[in-house]
């Protein structure tokens, strides 16, 4: 089972090697295990080709803060995004890391609480651009 394991991986760094030497840029996320996972093999991708001396393009590697998240799990992401930064540094990459966080009026507690206005939901929500209520 790890040498059936071994081999998914293997065609998905391929995969992604041969559209960086096609010059597309990679982006990865980091928000849960599966994009995580995709996220590894995508920066062994890259330090790949970098060790090989080829030109590749700028990649990047983003995630979103809610700003509800529980903050043992934001924290997590935070040193998962420092590492790849530093892992990035020592290598010699061109990967950056950006996390998207809301406006402060955006944000769910300004917007639902301070608001006043309602959690969107199927039944309370926006179509075609106007409000809509059940």
């Amino acid at each position: 089972m790890f040498d059936e394991i071994i081999l998914k991986m293997e065609a998905a760094i391929a995969a992604l090697i041969g559209l960086i030497r096609a010059g597309h840029p990679l982006c990865g996320t980091v928000s849960g295990k599966d994009s995580t996972c995709a996220t590894i093999l995508m920066l062994e991708a890259v330090r790949r080709i970098a060790i090989k001396g080829e030109v590749q393009p700028s990649h990047f590697i983003s995630t979103a803060d809610t700003t509800i998240e529980n903050s043992s799990l934001a924290r997590h992401i935070e040193t998962m995004l420092e590492e790849i930064d530093h892992f990035a540094v020592r290598r010699a990459l061109s990967v950056t890391t950006h996390v998207a966080t809301p406006s402060l009026a955006a944000q769910f507690v300004v917007s639902t609480i301070g608001r006043g206005t309602l959690i969107r939901t199927p039944q309370n929500g926006v179509r075609n651009g106007k409000r809509i209520r059940a």
